[in-house]
């Protein structure tokens, strides 16, 4: 597998797989919160699939095995 090593720009993609998966959480009664850690670069170098990728499981996960409360996603 090869990565990419491309310019990321950090909060859009965390808004956008928080927005993807906040229908399902809703359904299920619980919020998604979004918290990222003021050290975070706004700009990173990486794979913006992979990162996504990786993002979006978790946090479809955490959204299919919590049954109340509240998902918090740092970063």
């Amino acid at each position: 597998m090869e990565f990419l090593n491309e310019v990321l720009i950090c909060i859009t993609p965390l808004n956008n797989i928080k927005r993807a998966h906040a229908i399902k959480a809703e359904e299920k009664g619980i919020k998604i919160r979004l918290q990222v850690d003021e050290r975070l670069p706004n700009i990173l170098k990486g794979d913006a699939y992979c990162l996504n990728q990786v993002l979006n499981n978790l946090v479809s996960n955490a959204v299919k095995f919590t049954e109340n409360g509240t998902n918090i996603c740092r970063h």
